[in-house]
């Protein structure tokens, strides 16, 4: 940007004394690149005067006729008749609402002596260029639109920099070829609409005509007229049951609900539950829908009573219309007992009892009652019982001389809840911390692994449960309905692949929790992550052996056909590379008539033999492993992590890597 500066002087604004009188205050501007201004303040024949300091004002250029000038200040102190100032003038909101080069900035320098203003410099214009103003605000409406959903879309066109400013204002009249006749004199203020850089997204009642128009300081557009025409008909729509079901909890006992349309026979349905739509693989929801040429019925059923839920039944109709019927399930109390109980002996008679709030609370929480005895068998009239708050959520029992039961209970704003099953004091033994450091990263096959730390625990671990969904509707306290996988107590780390039922491309969370045959353990945290568009056939678990006669064994798990997922692939090519650095490898590839395979039917296991005698000895090696999809075009897709191996001249040895 090319510089310049612009030096203006003044007649001084009071005549104090003869120095005062014949000092000049100049002020000289330079815009810089990034958008802030320099100053440099000049005050000559000043050598005996007093300078306090100065004040800087400076404003935007005014570019219509009637907008008014706000002029901004800043103080800067200083005792030196030649000083430089950098001022930032886009900080302030009413400049900053501007791009940087689109208007003209005027600036003027105050001089103090002695705490006092003396001296004034001339206002100095920088920025734009200094055409003559623009005299009047162009305000056009240039065409306009109806969405499908009856909403108005009209694009306009203004020279005001600041088009939030406007008014829009609507009168309804008829309208055809040879008439227009006016409904109503008044125009009349619309205040709902959304400005989206020159367009006006507004809505007004349909089947009507109407005249439509814009205000801009004290400006008016162009006059338009729109006709919105009468919405699509839609079904009509109703839920068969009662609008508000007034239920026990049952956690036995499912609930089926029925959406009948018509007038016109709808396309299809959509349920949704508490405004989220019911995907078709629902962990608690079923949807069966049966359309016809004059109506068409869909049931959504739940697997129990336990959720106070709205649900409601969307349908489309052939033409395009909307038409939507909704019921309320009210579940008289907590849909489930108390959750995460813990009946935990600390010696001498005495027992820790711990507990979370119940899963479905349906309502507001405002109490637990804790039913405690030594006889199992008695009516839970005869049990012992204490009443606990809303906030509770442990106590201390003393029960000795036999062993004890609990049984919990939650209550809300709705009600008693359900009754957990007898607790006895063996379930002490579950693992009583979670797992730790759970996360999820996809490997070379883009297959997503899930991966986590043993709990601080001294309890056994016998197994740990794989909590997963898909599904947004469940809430994350919820994981025990879950879909869960049961994996061996010695591994930390799973595949979460399509074998195991995973979607591809889909968000899902996940948590573990550890088990053992007293109880499982509370689960970890949870993690979202996202499935790849598609698992590649590359193996990722290759481990090599080596024998005295550097015979070399690959073992590694067969790879699945991208094509057919059923099946797995047989056939892949082993390459080997000799030296130190595996990024510069020169690959040599075996033939299936230097190898031997084994393949395990049962495991999928593949291992791959390769004679020593084609190795040299006292030597590095890297190994890869890739699978032919193809025998007769030998294609490959990938190939795995190269895998580091050493040669030997020792007998009676075996390596592994």
């Amino acid at each position: 940007m090319e510089k310049h500066f612009i030096a203006l002087s003044i007649l001084s604004l009071i005549f104090l004394s003869s120095a005062e009188n014949s000092s000049i205050l100049t002020l000289n501007v330079e815009k810089n690149e990034n958008g802030t201004i320099s100053l440099l303040i000049n005050w000559e024949n000043a050598e005996n005067l007093t300078i306090t300091g100065y004040k800087i004002f400076f404003a935007r250029v005014p570019e219509f006729r009637k907008e008014e000038v706000e002029w901004f200040s800043v103080e800067y102190l200083s005792s030196k008749p030649q000083c430089l100032y950098l001022l930032d003038p886009y900080s302030y909101p009413s400049i900053a609402s501007f791009s940087v080069d689109s208007f003209a900035i005027q600036l003027k320098a105050v001089g103090f002596v002695n705490q006092a203003a003396q001296k004034v410099s001339p206002i100095v214009v920088i920025g734009a260029t200094n055409e003559p103003q623009t005299p009047d605000i162009h305000l056009q409406i240039t065409n306009h639109s109806i969405l499908e959903n009856g909403t108005i879309a009209m694009n306009f066109s203004t020279n005001f920099r600041q088009p939030e400013q406007i008014s829009l204002f609507y009168k309804e009249t008829l309208f055809n070829s040879t008439f227009k006749e006016e409904i109503s004199e008044n125009w009349t203020l619309i205040n709902s609409f959304s400005i989206n850089g020159k367009q006006i997204i507004f809505d007004l009642p349909p089947s009507r005509v109407y005249e439509l128009k814009l205000f801009l300081k004290n400006f008016t557009s162009n006059i338009v007229t729109i006709q919105i025409p009468s919405p699509v008909a839609a079904p009509i729509v109703r839920i068969v049951e009662a609008p508000i079901l007034e239920l026990d909890p049952d956690p036995n006992k499912p609930l089926s609900l029925s959406c009948r349309a018509h007038n016109p026979p709808p396309a299809n349905f959509t349920w949704f539950v508490n405004d989220e739509p019911v995907p078709a693989d629902h962990s608690f929801y079923v949807v069966h829908t049966v359309l016809g040429e004059v109506d068409g019925v869909s049931t959504i059923s739940a697997k129990a009573r336990i959720r106070s839920e709205n649900v409601s039944c969307m349908t489309i109709g052939a033409e395009g219309g909307v038409g939507v019927a909704s019921a309320l399930i009210n579940i008289r109390g907590p849909g489930s007992p108390p959750s995460m109980i813990t009946l935990v002996a600390d010696g001498n008679g005495w027992f820790n009892v711990q507990w979370q709030a119940p899963i479905y609370p349906n309502g507001e929480l405002k109490g637990f009652v804790l039913y405690y005895t030594l006889v199992k068998d008695l009516p839970l009239s005869d049990w012992r019982k204490v009443d606990f708050g809303a906030e509770a959520n442990t106590t201390r029992i003393n029960a000795d001389g036999g062993d004890l039961f609990i049984r919990l209970q939650a209550i809300s704003s709705s009600g008693p809840g359900l009754i957990s099953d007898a607790i006895p004091a063996a379930q002490q033994g579950r693992p009583e911390r979670a797992p730790e450091n759970p996360r999820v990263a996809l490997n070379e096959a883009n297959i997503a692994i899930l991966t986590w730390s043993k709990p601080a625990t001294l309890m056994p671990i016998e197994n740990y449960q794989i909590f997963y969904t898909r599904d947004p509707a469940t809430a994350n306290a919820q994981y025990e309905e879950w879909h869960s996988i049961e994996v061996d107590g010695n591994v930390t780390s799973y595949k979460l692949d399509s074998q195991a039922g995973f979607n591809p491309k889909a968000v899902y969370r996940v948590r573990v929790a550890a088990k053992n045959s007293h109880a499982i353990g509370p689960g970890s945290k949870i993690v979202e992550f996202e499935t790849a568009y598609n698992e590649l056939p590359i193996p990722t678990d290759v481990s090599v052996e080596i024998d005295d006669e550097n015979t070399i064994t690959v073992n590694f798990t067969a790879v699945r056909d991208p094509n057919d997922h059923s099946k797995i692939i047989e056939e892949y090519r082993v390459d080997l590379s000799r030296g130190e650095d595996a990024l510069n490898a020169r690959w040599t590839s075996f033939h299936s008539n230097q190898q031997r395979k084994i393949i395990d039917t049962s495991s999928h296991k593949i291992s791959i033999v390769i004679n020593g005698s084609l190795l040299q000895k006292n030597s590095k090696y890297w190994i890869r492993i890739r699978a032919i999809l193809s025998r007769k075009s030998q294609m490959i897709r990938g190939t795995s992590k190269p895998k580091r191996f050493f040669t030997s001249d020792k007998q009676n040895f075996i390596l592994r890597f």
